[in-house]
């Protein structure tokens, strides 16, 4: 139909000039039938003319006919060509479908494994996007627990910051009293550090370290029962409390020896890098004449620790020993490190003037040595400081042969009437 509506556009004036003869044709054969019809009222004369005419239409009808023919044969000549070109047409649609086909079969394969792996994907995705709603879930819960813990804390934090102020006055308090108890001690006056480490014990009645320091100050009062009342209080808080059995060592010195040495070795068991510990054996097996026993404790306290009382020790029991040149050295190295141990506040006044009163004694410089002899009477203020005092000059001066001048140096340390022993 597109391809007829296309020729008639092509050949209107061809078509128009057809129908036009044609149509006067028609009318001029019309007229002719009519005058045949009433011929009897045409003249004789006209029959001529009417063959000529007859003629002439002929002619036209042959001329019509003629372009009908042609009319056809164009008609025909362009449906030819229509056709083969709907035909070529039809042939490249064809191989076009064709190829289509193949193109879409192989696109439809590659669409179809994409979708399988991609479905496979997309079951992962949903899988990864479940777990992520869930951990989403989770991590809600543990935003809540956070908020709650938050709060908690918040309470807990100004608790622990009201305890806080609270210790901090209660160990600003402690520590101010500790200090002052400290230098009484150190300065012998036991009767002041025993008032102010009962202050500290009132507020930290758990620190065994303050409770021994009471014993210790108990025990050079002479207060034994009490002494080891504060020894015991610590050890029943602290079981291996090196100082409370040590402690316990020195109230018993002088009242059971054995039972003194039992303690000490049990101090050392408790803590065996304490040289205090060793050092106060050592003392017990001097009482008990057991000289090489005590050069062993004092060597192995020496090997914790190089203090002065260790050397001092030493150089006494080799002196006892006739070993001078190991004496002389080991009492040269107690002077030597005195400077340091009295800077860091680790040495009572009271033995810091004994070591260096020993050298002088040592070196046969007595009358230096009785000066600074006289220089204790301050500090010996109770009979057990006495008498430890004492009985270190009596074994040094022994040891040295010089036992006849002990009286003299008794008399130069002994404290005032007023002051007591």
């Amino acid at each position: 139909m597109k391809n007829t509506h296309k020729f008639c556009k092509e050949h209107r004036k061809t078509i128009l000039l057809c129908l036009l003869c044609f149509c006067g044709c028609l009318c001029f054969n019309f007229i002719m039938i009519r005058e045949s019809d009433g011929k009897e009222n045409f003249p004789q004369g006209n029959k001529s003319t009417l063959q000529q005419q007859s003629s002439s239409f002929q002619d036209n009808h042959d001329a019509i006919e003629n372009l009908k023919k042609e009319f056809l044969d164009i008609k025909n000549k362009q449906y030819q060509e229509l056709i083969s070109r709907a035909q070529d047409n039809i042939y490249h649609v064809n191989n076009l479908v064709q190829w289509s086909a193949v193109f879409f079969t192989a696109f439809a394969i590659i669409v179809g494994i994409l979708s399988f792996f991609g479905f496979k994907e997309y079951r992962k995705i949903q899988e990864k996007y479940k777990e992520a709603e869930d951990l989403k879930n989770i991590f809600q819960c543990h935003l809540d627990d956070i908020m709650q813990i938050e709060n908690k804390f918040e309470v807990k934090f100004q608790d622990l910051y009201s305890r806080f102020e609270k210790e901090s006055k209660i160990f600003m308090e402690a520590s101010y009293n500790y200090s002052v108890a400290s230098i009484a001690y150190k300065d012998s006056n036991n009767l002041k550090a025993i008032e102010h480490f009962k202050k500290v014990v009132t507020l930290q009645p758990f620190n065994t370290d303050v409770l021994c320091r009471l014993g210790r100050a108990y025990t050079n009062l002479g207060e034994l029962t009490t002494a080891n009342e504060y020894f015991n209080k610590a050890l029943s808080i602290e079981e291996t409390s090196c100082k409370a059995l040590i402690g316990l060592a020195t109230s018993h010195r002088y009242i059971d020896l054995d039972l003194a040495i039992d303690f000490a070795q049990k101090a050392i068991k408790a803590d065996p890098t304490n040289d205090d510990a060793f050092n106060y054996l050592g003392l017990l097996y001097r009482d008990k004449s057991h000289i090489d026993d005590a050069i062993r404790a004092h060597e192995q306290a020496l090997k914790i620790k190089a203090s002065p009382e260790t050397y001092y020790f030493l150089g006494l029991l080799y002196l006892c020993k006739k070993d001078n040149e190991n004496a002389e050295l080991m009492i040269k190295l107690a002077n030597r490190n005195l400077k340091n141990e009295e800077d860091q506040g680790n040495l009572r006044t009271l033995w810091s003037i004994l070591i260096k009163c020993s050298k002088l004694i040592a070196e046969g410089n007595h009358e230096k040595a009785l000066k600074l002899a006289a220089e204790m009477k301050s500090h010996l203020t109770t009979k057990r400081t006495y008498s430890a005092v004492v009985s270190h000059l009596r074994f040094l001066l022994d040891a040295l042969e010089k036992g006849d001048m002990m009286s003299v140096y008794v008399e130069s340390i002994s404290p005032d009437e007023s002051n007591g022993k």
